[in-house]
């Protein structure tokens, strides 16, 4: 004799609960705030600087702006998105989108030009104690 195979179901009873308060209707989704919408906005312009930043044909971006490097892009022919310009001109103003990738603000230059071993000496050799007993 064979014994059937049983599911589950059959040892418990489906029991649909009813929702307390009876159907609710779907309300609809309220539409984004101003504020959200404008954070969403600035962050897809970070973006697209972001990505004028990591683009090597328009040349190395370090030590100055997004702007400046845009002009000398377009100095030699390397044709740059006017995009990026428009943009860069309406938002001046900010440095978060003004600031090129490896730009660094003038109050973090300071802190890390102290961090600099100021002697020729010290660079690089591996050991200071030898420059610092023979001065001359």
């Amino acid at each position: 004799m064979t014994t059937k195979r049983r599911l589950i179901t059959d040892s418990f009873k489906v029991v649909k609960r009813s929702r307390k308060g009876g159907k609710r209707e779907k309300s609809p989704t309220p539409p984004p705030s101003p504020q959200k919408e404008a954070d969403r906005v600035r962050e897809e312009e970070l973006e697209k600087l972001r990505q004028f930043d990591l683009d090597w044909s328009f040349g190395p971006c370090t030590g100055i702006s997004r702007l400046q490097r845009w002009e000398r892009a377009k100095l030699h022919g390397l044709n740059p998105p006017e995009e990026i310009r428009d943009l860069l001109l309406q938002t001046h103003a900010d440095p978060e989108y003004n600031l090129g990738c490896r730009e660094v603000p003038l109050s973090c230059k300071s802190l890390f030009m102290r961090t600099i071993p100021q002697e020729r000496g010290d660079v690089g050799s591996g050991d200071t104690r030898a420059s610092a007993k023979n001065p001359g």
